[in-house]
C-alpha cells in the first residue's frame, strides 16, 4: 500500500509560475510519481483554491482555458474529499495549540489527519 499526501494548493499552482524554473521541476516529478511512489487526497477546498488562484492569474481566456485544462489533466488522477463534521471539530482543537494559525490550514490539517494522510505537502 502506497503512503497517502495531502498536497497544499500551491503545490498545483506552482506549475503555472514563471519564477522559479527549479521548482516547477520538483513539482512536475511530484506529480509524475503519484499512483507511483504515493497516493495523493486533495480536499474540494484545494479546488477552489486553485480555481481561484487560476482565475488571478490568466486574464485572457485562451490562456485560462489551456491553464484549466492542464490542472484537470493533473487532478484527474487525484482524490477528493470534503470537509466533515470530524474535520471542524478537530479543527477548532489546533486553535488552543497555536492561536495564529490561519481557520484553513486547520481545517486543512485536520482533514489531512482524518483521511489517514501520512504526509502534507506544502510549498517552502
Amino acid at each position: 500500500m502506497l503512503p497517502l499526501h495531502y498536497p497544499d494548493s500551491c503545490i498545483f499552482i506552482e506549475l503555472f509560475s514563471n519564477e522559479k524554473e527549479n521548482k516547477k521541476q520538483l513539482v512536475r516529478t511530484y506529480l509524475y510519481n503519484v499512483g507511483r511512489k504515493y497516493d495523493v487526497i486533495v480536499s474540494n477546498l484545494t479546488y477552489g483554491e486553485i480555481y481561484r488562484a487560476l482565475m488571478k492569474m490568466f486574464d485572457k481566456d485562451q490562456e485560462r482555458e489551456m491553464a484549466f485544462h492542464k490542472i484537470n489533466d493533473v487532478l484527474r488522477q487525484i482524490d477528493i474529499c470534503s470537509s466533515q463534521f470530524e474535520d471542524y471539530e478537530l479543527s477548532l482543537k489546533f486553535k488552543d495549540v497555536d492561536y495564529k494559525l490561519e481557520p484553513s490550514d486547520a481545517l486543512h490539517l485536520a482533514m489531512a489527519i482524518n483521511n489517514k494522510s501520512q504526509v502534507l505537502e506544502k510549498e517552502n
